[in-house]
């Protein structure tokens, strides 16, 4: 049986669009190990309890939604409730190495990966070797931010399946049941907005072997091609799961994941 999905170090071509680098498919970060601790387990919370409790969350690694709001600068951007009547509003600075994608609408949630922090803007400045214009920020001073190790989008699993070449070459977080898994390193994401009868097949290695039940995943959304995968992974799968994945998937959608989370609403 397959055991293992390894990247092949000696290939530097990219499956990802729009210049996303292999480098970002590998782990939730890219940043230096000083600045994020990439082992620390991140507390499901939401953007009220970030902007209302930042002492009791000072320092704590946390998984978020919300909705975009407004870019600030080139590395950051504000993140608001994701609630019909939204009254809270935090600063989200990338320190991931990577842009991030801006939905095209308002319809589609941000999900955000890092650590709550008190804004300083000189500290914050040097400690993670940004620009951070003083003018634009001063209104942040004191204020609640989250430093962010990943950053993607969080679409409805609806938009996914009607419209997925919204979303490919982007980084994505997906919710669903982890529903027939074929490998170690292959599985099928189903919903019951999601490509109905297959699910959203979902390949790579994680850390923790997969578990069947609701899930979040993140990771880039492609379009399926064993023979892509190949030209850039050691894929050790059966010969009849390569037949089957080939036959039910090729051409469609599918996450090269990254990390699987606990499904959060």
């Amino acid at each position: 049986m397959a055991v293992q999905f390894s990247h092949r170090p000696q290939s530097f071509k990219s499956l990802l669009a729009g210049g996303l680098g292999i480098a970002s498919l590998i782990g939730i970060t890219a940043c230096a190990p000083e600045q994020i601790d990439a082992d620390t387990q991140e507390v499901d919370i939401n953007v009220e309890e970030v902007a209302e409790e930042t002492e009791a969350l000072e320092g704590q690694a946390v998984a978020l939604r919300g909705k975009f709001l407004a870019d600030m600068g080139e590395t950051a951007f504000k993140l608001r409730e994701d609630t019909l009547f939204p009254d809270d509003d935090i600063l989200v600075v990338n320190v991931t190495g990577n842009d991030y994608a801006v939905p095209s609408g308002e319809a589609t949630p941000m999900w955000v990966t890092g650590t709550v922090e008190k804004f300083e803007r000189e500290t914050m400045s040097d400690k993670y070797e940004l620009t951070l214009d003083p003018n634009l920020y001063e209104e942040f001073e004191g204020q609640p931010v989250v430093v962010a190790n990943y950053i993607a989008l969080a679409p409805d699993p609806e938009e996914v399946s009607e419209n997925p070449e919204a979303f490919y070459g982007q980084r994505v977080v997906v919710d669903g049941e982890v529903e027939t898994i074929f490998a170690p390193d292959a599985f099928s994401l189903e919903n019951e907005q999601l490509f109905d009868g297959t699910g959203l097949l979902v390949v790579g290695a994680v850390p923790d072997p997969i578990k069947a039940g609701p899930a979040s995943v993140s990771g880039v959304l492609q379009t399926f091609s064993l023979a892509a995968l190949e030209a850039e992974y050691d894929i050790l799968w059966e010969p009849e799961l390569r037949d089957t994945l080939v036959e039910a998937y090729t051409g469609q959608p599918f996450i090269l994941v990254q990390e699987i989370y606990p499904f959060t609403e």
